[in-house]
């Protein structure tokens, strides 16, 4: 494979430290990180903010439930509010979050693709996304990401005395 300077080669056991340090936020930085090396390299990926935004709607939609049901929230119309999104939150992630996380998703899976040279295909990538989603574990998807990206990383160059 064609290595490539702008793409940094990461270890996958410090990624999987700083996923679990971080409570399962280090990959949101990660998204960024890579979304900009790959951009570098004259990939096409949409701002992360589309795919970032949709994830924390969804987070508050679930955590308003969680207040309103650990007793934080007394209000009689707060309480309603979350019984409402409690009784639409598969139709939110299914129509508003869903779709704008399937289409950054297809077009980082396609700039993969192209900066790997097929070392991590397309399909291969976006069935990968679709099943840690499903599995409520899209934490794993960027290792398998990262392993095919430290394929074409530029080696670090190191000084000589």
């Amino acid at each position: 494979m064609k290595q490539s300077k702008h793409i940094k080669k990461r270890s996958l056991l410090v990624m999987l430290v700083l996923t679990i340090v971080t409570l399962g936020l280090y990959p949101l930085y990660w998204l960024v990180t890579t979304r900009r090396e790959m951009v570098a390299t004259g990939a096409k990926i949409p701002t992360t903010l589309l795919a970032i935004v949709p994830i924390l709607l969804s987070a508050c939609v679930y955590l308003v439930q969680v207040f309103v049901k650990a007793g934080y929230f007394d209000s009689a119309s707060i309480t309603s509010l979350a019984n409402t999104l409690a009784s639409l939150s598969l139709y939110i992630d299914i129509l508003v979050v869903a779709p704008p996380l399937l289409y950054w998703h297809i077009k980082y899976c396609r700039a993969i693709a192209k900066v790997t040279n097929d070392g991590l295909s397309f399909e291969t990538g976006i069935v990968t996304v679709v099943i840690s989603y499903i599995l409520n574990a899209p934490f794993i998807w960027p290792f398998l990401v990262q392993y095919n990206l430290n394929k074409v990383a530029k080696a670090p160059t190191t000084a000589r005395a």
